[in-house]
């Protein structure tokens, strides 16, 4: 009798079929769970505990030009040395700019900060050094200090400053001709004027 040789392939087999079947039907169903997975996480934004959310860097605002008039971190852009007595607004804000400019803001919202008096300097020329500001400040902010909040300043938990213009400052504007008064508390959280606190 003749014989014909047979290729493995050519031979469907239960077992084979059956194999063939099960790995596409698994195979399908894990295309559908991550596909479904995927979708889930896009359209819910599900966080994933194993994947870290890109977080933006932090990074400080840029401080306003001379003609910026929109309000910028919180309050209302203000010149330092047109300030008056009674303004509040938040140090730090000062000190982004070098001391030109403040963001005012309503003293019953959080600030550190509050402008106790002000005084103009009638010196003829921009005085020479740090002891004739101090002499400036003695004339104009201390006796102030006791006066608006109520105790001297060495019995208050605020802290004094004043500020005075740069030289070209000076030289550029004698409007600004001016010594600014502040009282400062550091913690902040100030939700009222110091103005009469004994404090």
């Amino acid at each position: 009798m003749a014989t014909k040789d047979v290729d493995d392939d050519d031979i469907d087999t239960p077992g084979g079929s059956k194999k063939l079947r099960n790995g596409l039907i698994i195979g399908l169903v894990l295309l559908l769970l991550l596909g479904g997975g995927a979708f889930a996480v896009w359209k819910f934004d599900i966080k994933l505990p194993f994947i870290s959310s890109p977080t933006p860097t932090d990074t400080a605002p840029t401080a306003p030009s001379d003609t910026q008039t929109t309000p910028w971190q919180d309050g209302i852009k203000t010149r330092v040395f047109t300030m008056e007595e009674g303004q509040c607004f938040n140090f730090q804000g000062l000190a982004d700019t070098n001391n030109q400019y403040a963001w005012a803001v309503d003293c019953t919202v959080p600030h550190d900060s509050e402008v106790f008096a002000t005084g103009p300097v009638n010196d003829e020329e921009y005085p020479p050094n740090e002891d004739a500001w101090a002499d400036w400040s003695n004339t104009i902010c201390d006796v102030a200090f006791g006066a608006y909040v109520g105790v001297p300043w060495y019995q208050s938990d605020l802290d004094p400053y004043h500020l005075y213009p740069d030289k070209e400052t000076w030289d550029s504007d004698p409007t600004m001709r001016q010594m600014i008064c502040i009282a400062r508390y550091p913690a902040g959280g100030l939700i009222e004027s110091v103005r009469g606190s004994k404090r």
